[in-house]
């Protein structure tokens, strides 16, 4: 239908939504190009940023930093084109999430920081947690017990008020690691034991 009105903008959606139903990563990744190359013509820059950020998804799956990191980038410019500033911080904490996979822990925690900064003044509380569990994971490998135990106790009173218990599970790992590395074997045990009965 959007084919025959010569509706750009609407093919644009129909494709990205198709992708998502696509089994094969190559077609899909073909199909997102698509509607990239539709929401540009159509001069719609919150869709291009969309379907840069799922293209950065799906090569960030597949573990191509590089070009991940590339549509991330693109990503945020483009909502930034579109007067939407809240939503950056999604784009801006995968940076973060690629940075810390390459070792960057300054990088990674500047870009989950902005993050929070911007999920916070747009009282997205899930977003703010699940960005503070970012940070707990590099406060660990930086030895930052204290940041890690700030971040740590805010998700798990987060993800039990919205009842995100895949989140909630995956933060009590993270607290089970901190409360080893000071020693408290019992307190790492219960905690994972938590975890598991959640999962």
């Amino acid at each position: 239908i959007s084919e025959a009105l010569d509706d750009t903008a609407t093919l644009a959606w129909a494709r990205i939504s198709g992708s998502y139903l696509e089994p094969d990563p190559a077609a899909a990744v073909a199909m997102n190009e698509e509607a990239l190359r539709l929401a540009r013509l159509a001069g719609d820059h919150w869709n291009a940023g969309n379907i840069l950020y799922n293209l950065g998804d799906r090569f960030r799956g597949a573990g191509d930093m590089v070009r991940a990191e590339l549509l991330y980038r693109e990503s945020v410019l483009a909502f930034r084109s579109s007067g939407d500033q809240d939503i950056i911080a999604f784009p801006i904490g995968n940076l973060g999430r690629i940075a810390f996979a390459r070792g960057d822990d300054a990088a990674a925690q500047a870009a989950f920081e902005e993050s929070i900064a911007i999920t916070s003044a747009a009282n997205n509380r899930s977003a703010v947690a699940d960005w503070h569990v970012q940070l707990a994971r590099v406060a660990l490998r930086r030895g930052d017990h204290a940041q890690a135990y700030t971040s740590v106790a805010l998700c798990v009173q987060t993800f039990l008020d919205v009842w995100n218990m895949e989140a909630l599970a995956d933060t009590l790992v993270i607290a089970a690691d901190l409360a080893r590395l000071v020693d408290d074997a019992v307190r790492a045990a219960t905690l994972l034991g938590a975890a598991e009965q959640i999962y």
